[in-house]
C-alpha cells in the first residue's frame, strides 16, 4: 500500500514547467506515503522527514504563484530564483534517499536486480538536479548567450523527465513486486508475502533471542509448585520415610 501511494505521489513531479500548482499535490501524498514507509529503513526515515519542509516550499510556491493573478504587481516575486533553487535542492535530496530505501528493502528481500537498478538510478538525481540549481543562478545562466540558454534549459528538462520517468518503474516494480504487511491485494501480485515473511521471521528471531537471554536465569530458579504439588510430594516423601 504504501509503494502505491508513494508511485501516486512522485507521478506529480512528471510536471516539469508549472510545478508550484502541483507540487504540494504530489508533496502531501508521498509524506503520506513515507509517513508509511518510514520504518523500513533509515533512508526512507530521513525522506519523510525530509518532505516535511517539501510540503511547506511547495506551499509556499503555490501562494506565490496564485498572488500575481489577484495582484499583478507581484508578478516579480514569481521570478526569484532562490525558490527555484531550493526547489530542485530538496527533490534531488527526497529522490535520493527514496532510492536508497527502495534499494535497501529490494536487498533485503532478495530482489537482486532491482537492488542493482535502484544503485544505478539515484547516481544521476544529485548530478541533474545540481545542474539545474546552477542554471538558477543569474550569474552563471544569465552570461550564457540566449541560444546556449535554451539548449542547456531543453537538455536538463529531457535528463529530469527520463529521472522521474525511470523512478516510477521503479517504484512501481516494489509495489508489485513487495508485499507490505497488510497488503489486501498481495495475494494478486506476483512474489506475495516475501517482505511480509521476512518481517515474521525478524519477530520469531527476536522471540527466540529473548528466550535464549532467559534461559539460563529461569534455570537457576528453583522449581516452584501449586499447592496440590506440594500435597503430593509430601505425601511421596512420607511414603519413602514409612519405607
Amino acid at each position: 500500500m504504501g509503494f502505491g501511494i508513494l508511485f501516486i505521489g512522485y507521478f506529480f513531479f512528471i510536471n516539469l514547467t508549472y510545478y508550484a500548482y502541483t507540487d504540494i499535490i504530489g508533496g502531501l501524498i508521498m509524506l503520506l506515503a513515507l509517513y508509511k514507509l518510514r520504518g523500513l529503513n533509515r533512508p526512507m526515515r530521513a525522506a519523510f522527514y525530509l518532505s516535511l519542509p517539501f510540503c511547506i516550499i511547495a506551499f509556499f510556491e503555490l501562494i506565490m504563484s496564485v498572488l500575481p493573478l489577484i495582484v499583478p504587481s507581484l508578478s516579480g516575486i514569481v521570478q526569484n530564483p532562490v525558490c527555484g533553487a531550493v526547489r530542485y535542492a530538496f527533490v534531488g535530496a527526497l529522490t535520493y534517499l527514496m532510492l536508497r530505501g527502495l534499494g535497501s528493502v529490494s536487498s533485503e528481500v532478495g530482489l537482486a536486480p532491482l537492488a542493482a537498478r535502484c544503485r544505478v538510478t539515484r547516481v544521476f538525481p544529485p548530478v541533474v538536479y545540481g545542474a539545474a540549481i546552477i542554471c538558477e543562478i543569474p550569474a552563471f545562466f544569465g552570461a550564457m548567450p540566449q541560444v546556449a540558454q535554451k539548449i542547456v534549459t531543453l537538455v536538463i528538462l529531457c535528463l529530469i523527465a527520463i529521472i522521474v520517468f525511470l523512478n516510477l518503474v521503479t517504484i512501481y516494480s516494489c509495489y508489485m513486486r513487495i508485499c507490505m504487511p497488510g497488503d489486501e491485494d498481495a495475494e494478486a501480485r506476483r512474489a506475495p508475502g516475501r517482505f511480509e515473511r521476512r518481517q515474521t521471521e525478524r519477530s520469531r528471531e527476536y522471540a527466540e533471542y529473548k528466550l535464549k537471554r532467559a534461559k539460563p536465569r529461569l534455570e537457576s530458579q528453583p522449581p516452584r509448585y501449586t499447592h496440590g504439588e506440594e500435597e503430593n510430594k509430601g505425601d511421596a516423601k512420607n511414603r519413602e520415610n514409612e519405607k
